[in-house]
């Protein structure tokens, strides 16, 4: 009986150890992203639609399309937070972020509407241009209160990149690069600390619950430390360079922290006024400065003293915190990024038998739809994958990737 491959040195399997005629049939993958990772994870019937028959929904769903949206957002007002700001104050570059990371979200937001009438079956127009505003407002209200709570990133840190693709050779055991399998990606933002010579890696999410509990997750998010392992290359090749001044970021500099920043997708409540012209005491999804400015105008203008349920519920809400933003920070250490590199390997090996063997492109359908994900867009298909009205439903793209191409695109496009 054969011997099976020891799973620590799955590497070696991966990197030609097998008979050549195995080698060249698993080589067909050749470039593998962390979205393609989790998606191999979730489900290997969804990877099999999503990356090998290379289908696409026509249009993106709401979460999908305004996590985009507000990706192009924060991406535009982080550059102009650092680029031509002599002379400018805190407060003078934060308004210059919010105002360039807004200036474009009624056109993003308008380009998907028109693709929800021209694949769609909703042709409610007098709605969609309601939803169309209210979406357009949200996205702006994100993304100030993002560059509100995060200026401190404009005193401390320096710009090195924002939403820039990278690619990256994996490596195998002894450190050499596995030739045939490349890690490819984009990077949401990258600063450079110049107190502690360190860079930092920023992720931003868009969630639709309590942004806080994105730490629930985090730590084992793969996608971030794909990531971390591409800024460990990039910096090691002299790749990185600050926005600032196009000089090279420092080569003994250290990878330091990862922070998750997770935006709610909601507008705060404004606090209700009662008849009386008091403010409401009700449970309210909101700011404590709001709830306070709200108790400010009761007392001030409308001479109505505050009561002690007003400020009870003042400090309530005080006491919960930013409801609309969290950051999370932590740091990877070496021994869970060799973990990550093995089981990089270990995935792609998967999606290899999977490509070439229909019987292990097992489904999951405790994937098909969870309480804290978007629903599968494939599982009609996936119960009925011959269906020509279901796969109608489908564009077909000419790259797996996309992500990355439209990065690289955008990269190589002059300002």
């Amino acid at each position: 009986m054969e011997a099976r491959p020891d799973l620590a040195n799955i590497e070696d399997v991966v990197d030609g150890a097998e008979p050549p005629r195995r080698a060249r049939r698993s080589a067909a993958l050749t470039i593998i992203t962390a979205s393609e990772t989790q998606t191999a994870r979730d489900c290997l019937q969804k990877h099999h639609f999503k990356y090998r028959e290379k289908l696409r929904t026509k249009v993106d769903a709401p979460a999908l399309a305004i996590g985009s949206i507000f990706h192009r957002g924060m991406s535009t007002g982080l550059r102009a937070g650092w680029l031509d700001v002599d002379g400018l104050d805190i407060e003078q570059r934060v308004a210059k972020q919010t105002a360039a990371a807004t200036s474009g979200i009624d056109d993003l937001v308008n380009k998907w509407m028109a693709k929800r009438i021209e694949h769609g079956r909703d042709l409610d127009f007098e709605r969609l241009a309601t939803e169309a505003e209210e979406t357009a407002a949200m996205v702006k209200w994100m993304l100030g209160h993002y560059f509100h709570v995060t200026r401190g990133d404009l005193e401390r840190l320096i710009l090195v990149e924002t939403e820039t693709p990278f690619s990256v050779p994996l490596r195998d055991v002894r450190g050499r690069p596995v030739k045939h399998l490349i890690s490819q990606g984009v990077r949401d933002a990258v600063f450079y600390d110049p107190t502690y010579n360190a860079l930092d890696l920023h992720e931003h999410k868009t969630v639709g619950q309590n942004p806080r509990d994105i730490d629930r997750r985090a730590e084992m998010d793969p996608q971030t430390t794909t990531y971390i392992n591409s800024l460990i290359e990039d910096l090691a090749a002299g790749r990185l360079k600050l926005a600032t001044t196009g000089e090279p970021v420092p080569r003994d500099a250290v990878v330091g922290r990862l922070s998750y920043n997770a935006c709610k997708k909601k507008v705060p409540s404004t606090p209700k006024v009662n008849q009386d012209g008091t403010v409401s005491v009700a449970a309210i999804d909101t700011l404590a400065t709001m709830y306070v400015a709200a108790l400010d105008e009761q007392a001030n203008v409308r001479k109505i003293p505050v009561t002690e349920k007003q400020y009870a519920k003042a400090k309530e809400l005080a006491d919960k915190g930013d409801t609309f933003f969290a950051r999370v920070e932590y740091q990877r250490t070496p021994a869970e990024i060799e973990r990550w590199r093995r089981e990089a390997f270990m995935d792609a090996s998967r999606i290899r038998e999977a490509n070439r063997n229909p019987d292990a492109r097992t489904r999951n359908p405790g994937h098909c739809s969870m309480a804290w994900s978007m629903k599968c867009e494939y599982r009609q298909l996936c119960l009925d994958p011959e269906s020509v009205e279901l796969r109608g439903q489908f564009r077909v793209v000419d790259d797996i990737h996309t992500e990355v191409r439209e990065a690289e695109a955008e990269a190589d496009t002059p300002a």
